[in-house]
């Protein structure tokens, strides 16, 4: 007995009865007749809300039983084309009715998206800035910062760096020199840093604190090619302006210089202040 309610109860759920009033059809696009999967197929009688919903299959096709003769509606709905309502549709008792229901499709027009990109930020990532800013080595100045001093020279940013200082260049007459205390302040004084211009050398810097060379530095600094006093060093001031450089780097001492850039090395013990271009490499 406990079988044949649970039977009766399962022939109540079934969306096509075995026999019964069927409403068969199928969902196509109005402008290629092509079949429409996935839309939402919805059958109502116009007498009241009682309603049943089904998806129409890969095919387009879809088959709904109704509860009983009499007058029902179609809706049909589908994400990219416009609603469809199609009946009246008169069903007697056992009557099986083939429907098509057309849908329009909806243009969509986006609106318009304007991307930015920043070719600059690109190339610090490209050149490791960022990685090397996480690292917490050094000081770092981005763009923003340099912006908000309104210096009018390279040499007047680094006069925000701790353990950074200025001394007027004997040689050239209104430029300055750019003075680090490196990892040799035993042997007394100050001394210049390397720099690096989007990667490249353009200005040696020391090998050993002012005033306090010994015989080694001597000796080092004559087997270096960059040490020809036929071709002076630059002044950093006349290597490139302000206006013109997306971020530098300030190394303070050769225990701070990543190995991209020497690491702790003879020519960076004086420090090593690295500089990238607005326009990159």
């Amino acid at each position: 007995m406990k079988l044949v309610i649970l039977g009766l109860g399962l022939l109540l759920v079934l969306p096509v009865p075995v026999s019964g009033q069927i409403i068969r059809g199928r969902i196509v696009d109005a402008a290629t007749s092509t079949p429409i999967p996935g839309a939402r197929v919805t059958l109502r009688r116009t007498s009241d809300s009682s309603a049943l919903t089904i998806t129409s299959g890969d095919d387009g096709s879809f088959a709904l039983g109704a509860p009983g003769a009499g007058d029902y509606m179609i809706d049909v709905v589908r994400l990219g084309f416009g609603p469809a309502h199609h009946g009246p549709v008169s069903l007697r008792n056992k009557q099986v009715v083939t429907v098509e229901v057309s849908l329009q499709q909806i243009p969509y027009a986006l609106d318009s998206v304007t991307v930015f990109g920043d070719a600059n930020a690109a190339m610090l990532d490209r050149v490791g800035w960022y990685v090397r800013q996480r690292s917490d080595f050094g000081r770092f100045i981005a763009r923003r910062e340099i912006e908000s001093h309104h210096v009018g020279r390279v040499t007047d940013l680094l006069t925000t760096v701790p353990g950074v200082s200025l001394v007027a260049d004997p040689k050239h007459p209104g430029h300055v020199r750019v003075r680090m205390r490196g990892s040799q302040v035993a042997m007394g004084g100050l001394c210049e840093p390397r720099v690096f211009l989007d990667g490249l050398i353009v200005i040696r810097g020391g090998s050993g604190p002012i005033g306090g060379r010994t015989n080694t530095d001597q000796s080092t600094e004559a087997e270096d090619p960059f040490n020809d006093p036929r071709s002076p060093e630059l002044a950093l001031d006349d290597v490139v302006g302000p206006l013109d450089i997306e971020a530098m780097e300030i190394y303070r001492s050769a225990s701070q210089v990543p190995a991209e850039f020497g690491g702790t090395g003879v020519f960076t013990r004086c420090g090593v202040v690295v500089i990238w271009t607005r326009r990159g490499r």
